[in-house]
């Protein structure tokens, strides 16, 4: 069995006196893709928020055997968990060479230059594209080259862990096909991902375990592959029409 690196358990967030996650317990093991399914609402974004600590939560997360209640955000980062949010937070008036090397910023240091240069090697052949247009500005990418450039920055940091909300937002079919095959990459690569989307069917195929999210509460789990042939999930998730 796989080495556990990250454990929640009575996980609780609230915004005013709405509760948004409830006794929210959850598993990530090394080398694993967990994808976080369900509708909107359902408080998908804020788990992964509440996680890397850019939002106030209640209740017990370990990460690498660490607690990480006392920890803020850059501290998490610096933990090694990583956050690719829904909105992508690229800085449109810098180049693309110039967000990726933000990315890089723990490295800073005298030996901080060449691993990030060895980062930046591994990111470019990944993405291609991103090597091609490296002296544009972020701002001027298309949809999907900006999914890959928030994909490559976070990457830049060398994370234990990423967690991905909604790479396939706004997405045609065909980059979102070739977003999800970047993500099939870093599994093979043995990265740990966690990975909150929209398109059930996409996340459950590539995903290792699954886990539906219903108004701040898990209402099941289990492997992705049977998640994907489960009756509720097909008729509520999926739809019998395959896309």
């Amino acid at each position: 069995m796989k080495t556990e690196l990250l454990r929640v358990e009575n996980l609780l967030v609230r915004y005013g006196k709405a509760t948004v996650l409830a006794d929210l317990d959850l598993v990530v093991r090394e080398g694993t893709v967990i994808a976080i399914v369900g509708p909107n609402g359902a408080g998908k974004s804020t788990l992964l928020n509440a996680l890397v600590g850019a939002i106030a939560s209640i209740g017990n997360i370990q990460f690498n055997g660490e607690r990480l209640r006392s920890l803020d955000l850059e501290q998490r980062v610096a933990a090694g968990i990583a956050l690719v949010p829904e909105s992508r937070a690229l800085f449109g008036d810098l180049s693309v060479l110039d967000n990726l090397l933000l990315g890089a910023y723990r490295f800073i240091g005298p030996r901080g230059g060449q691993r990030s240069e060895d980062n930046l090697a591994r990111i470019y052949d990944l993405f291609p594209r991103l090597q091609e247009r490296r002296r544009q500005l972020a701002g001027t990418l298309s949809g999907g080259e900006r999914q890959m450039l928030a994909l490559g920055r976070a990457l830049m940091m060398q994370p234990r862990l990423l967690l991905l909300d909604e790479p396939s937002i706004g997405l045609a079919p065909r980059v979102t096909a070739d977003v999800f095959g970047s993500i099939a990459q870093l599994k093979k690569a043995g990265v740990t991902i966690v990975l909150v989307e929209q398109n059930a069917r996409a996340a459950l195929a590539i995903a290792d375990e699954g886990h539906v999210l219903e108004t701040g509460r898990l209402v099941l789990s289990g492997p992705a592959s049977e998640l994907a042939q489960d009756p509720r999930i097909i008729e509520t998730y999926l739809g019998s029409a395959v896309s």
